[in-house]
């Protein structure tokens, strides 16, 4: 009956109600999930034929190439700024720094004038 059961893509919580409805000697699904592992065990395939054998796993929200996620439109990297930035002898020269936090718990701005160190910040959230 299991074999016939899994062909028919039954779960061993089917098959074993199924048989005591029917009248006829019954065990309980654990013992057939642990008969079918055994089975797995020694090379059978009695596995292949459980409902969920057949099913893999997927992301939700798959991830798609090219979404630009995490990328900064037309970003400039810190090497390209001018020399004099790096003397500290100019005023007027800001570094800014964002901060998201995860699902709208707030954010984060903060802006660092580079001769004096002046701070300037900006919670939300």
């Amino acid at each position: 009956m299991p074999r016939r059961g899994f062909k028919n893509g039954w779960t061993p919580g089917i098959i074993g109600q199924r048989a005591r409805l029917e009248g006829r000697a019954h065990v309980c699904k654990e013992t057939i999930y642990k008969h079918v592992y055994a089975d797995a065990k020694a090379g059978g395939t009695l596995w292949k034929n459980l409902p969920r054998a057949k099913r893999k796993r997927r992301r939700r929200c798959p991830r798609q190439e090219g979404r630009g996620r995490g990328q900064i439109p037309n970003q400039r990297m810190i090497g390209t700024r001018p020399a004099e930035v790096e003397t500290r002898q100019d005023v007027g020269h800001w570094e800014g720094d964002l901060i998201n936090g995860a699902h709208g718990t707030g954010n984060l701005a903060t802006l660092v004038e580079r001769q004096h160190t002046l701070y300037a910040r900006r919670a939300h959230g």
